[in-house]
């Protein structure tokens, strides 16, 4: 999978995470709800990933994809934006090519 986690978006998940009960190997799960007929993306924190997620980045595994959003996040760059005590997921496309 060839998308990028900001380094914005990676602190303020481990952030959330340190300020959790999750155990150690916990992160953000993302996956696909459909709201009103449309295709919506959801997150929450986990206590880890299902066998069939991809982990982004893949080293840190600190961002779990599930497979139904794989195609909707390839070739993205994933940051978090905060609005007051909310963070909301934000899905761009990259400034340079990979």
């Amino acid at each position: 999978m060839h998308t990028k986690l900001t380094e914005e978006a990676a602190t303020a998940i481990e952030r959330a995470l340190s300020r959790s009960d999750l155990s150690e190997g916990a992160g953000l799960r993302v996956w696909m709800r459909s709201v009103g007929g449309e295709p919506m993306l959801v997150t929450g924190l986990v206590e880890g990933p299902t066998p069939v997620d991809v982990r982004l980045p893949e080293e840190d595994g600190l961002l779990f994809v599930d497979p139904a959003a794989v195609d909707l996040l390839e070739g993205k760059v994933i940051d978090l934006e905060r609005n007051g005590e909310r963070v909301a997921l934000v899905v761009m496309e990259p400034e340079d090519p990979y």
